[in-house]
């Protein structure tokens, strides 16, 4: 009884010191998320899937002959999974589904099911970009050798490193956080929800060099530099061939094909670029200033969540979780 008095008396304590320290309240937070995780990214996941499903029909019949094709298969079923994993998350910001009578707060469960997969996939996606780009340079920069640099059987182990390194770069994630029983005191329920263990500050001290700035921010780089090499040696190689009077038929043939696939590289390439900006200033911001990562003073939603892992049930596990939250306070 002790026990869980004490429990009940630290969670009051730190729900009034979180209420004094959040920037937006939480209705104008939960607004947020319905409208744009809720309605936005569920729309725009729900057409990308269609256009994904119909991209993988399409580079799966023109068959895996040229290694670009392995690379454009690839973008497209790593982009299919990320979206459903984001409509997924959507369905769990949405109201009617995320107050429905539930054994389980789709919030929380959305965060290992939905969030962290459509992570996972996007990154995919980025180091894939990044590789189809570099490899559209060497065929500029190496025309008469790339071929023999660039098989279909390397371009499939360099697309196994990159699934492997990246799912590897994710194995903090799930092995800090897991479901088990929590109450809501909102909802006056029991639900199966979102923990984290004792030691996940310790462990994302280690991983979130990986995780959250060489993983995100290296492809990202690496598509930039990539797809301005591409852009200024295309131009050059351009001009060199209206200079030039010794083309055949079939070489100016090749060269129109070839023109053809690179604007398409670097179109998708630019997409990805502006697409992905806003999260590199966010990751750049998170390696600069350490409160504003998940585990800073700026991390309104997370401190809720926090909150609520001192009420989970079994006081077995309730010190862990309270040295957890002190520790991060």
């Amino acid at each position: 009884m002790d026990n869980n008095e004490s429990a009940q008396d630290t969670f009051m304590s730190i729900v009034t010191s979180d209420t004094r320290s959040k920037i937006i309240n939480d209705e104008l937070t939960d607004i947020f998320f319905l409208v744009n995780f809720g309605i936005i990214c569920g729309v725009i996941s729900f057409f990308g899937i269609i256009a994904n499903i119909i991209n993988v029909i399409i580079f799966y019949r023109q068959g895996f002959k040229d290694t670009v094709n392995i690379s454009f298969f690839t973008l497209a079923v790593s982009d299919l999974l990320s979206l459903i994993g984001l409509l997924w998350l959507s369905l769990c910001f949405f109201a009617p589904f995320r107050f429905a009578d539930l054994p389980f707060m789709p919030t929380d469960v959305q965060y290992l099911t939905g969030g962290w997969p459509h992570v996972i996939f996007a990154r995919i996606t980025g180091w894939v970009t990044a590789f189809v780009t570099v490899e559209r340079c060497l065929c500029i920069a190496m025309p008469l050798k790339v071929k023999n640099i660039i098989t279909r059987s390397r371009v499939g182990i360099v697309i196994c490193v990159i699934v492997f390194f990246v799912v590897g770069s994710a194995a903090p994630a799930y092995y800090t956080s897991r479901f088990d029983l929590v109450y809501f005191p909102k909802l006056n329920k029991t639900l199966v929800g979102l923990v984290f263990t004792s030691d996940r500050g310790q462990v994302e001290e280690v991983s979130f060099a990986i995780n959250s700035v060489f993983c995100p921010l290296g492809s990202f780089t690496a598509v930039v530099i990539s797809t301005v090499v591409l852009v200024v040696k295309l131009n050059e190689k351009t001009k060199w061939r209206q200079n030039s009077v010794a083309d055949n038929t079939k070489n100016a043939s090749i060269a129109i094909k070839e023109q053809k696939v690179i604007k398409m590289v670097v179109g998708i390439s630019t997409i990805f670029i502006v697409s992905f900006t806003p999260a590199a200033i966010c990751f750049s911001a998170m390696a600069l200033e350490p409160e504003f990562r998940v585990t800073g003073f700026l991390r309104q939603h997370q401190q809720r969540r926090h909150v609520r892992l001192v009420y989970a049930g079994g006081h077995q596990r309730k010190p862990q979780h309270l040295r957890l939250l002190q520790d991060e306070h």
